[in-house]
């Protein structure tokens, strides 16, 4: 039994089964490889929007630090200022160590601790 195809150019012309058995193989793998390409775009995807989500919570984290971070620095000024204001003998230098307290991580706090410690001893 045969089939017919046409070919560019060619018109209509007879095709074995054979031949079409191979054309619908070549067929399937297509479409096979297609969809796993579609599945791997598919799971790409799903990291990807993953990832978007620790990012965004991770900026959040950062940002509410940074916020604390400000209130704990304007807390010690504050504490800082009462301090110079009612007692005479501390340090102006005590201002100034907290003035330039960066304020980026936990280590400047315990320098801050370490400082005022220093001051007093």
């Amino acid at each position: 039994m045969s089939s017919y195809c046409c070919g560019q150019g060619l018109g209509v012309k007879s095709t074995s089964r054979r031949s079409m058995n191979g054309i619908q193989e070549k067929l399937q793998a297509q479409q096979k490889e297609a969809e796993e390409e579609r599945r791997k775009r598919a799971s790409v995807e799903s990291q990807l929007k993953e990832v978007n989500i620790q990012l965004e919570e991770e900026r959040k984290n950062r940002e509410a630090m940074v916020r604390d971070q400000k209130l704990m620095k304007q807390s010690m000024m504050a504490i800082a200022s009462h301090i110079l204001s009612n007692e005479n003998g501390v340090s102006a230098a005590f201002l100034n160590i907290i003035s330039n307290l960066s304020g980026s991580d936990e280590a400047s706090c315990s320098r801050l601790m370490d400082d005022i410690t220093d001051e007093h001893e």
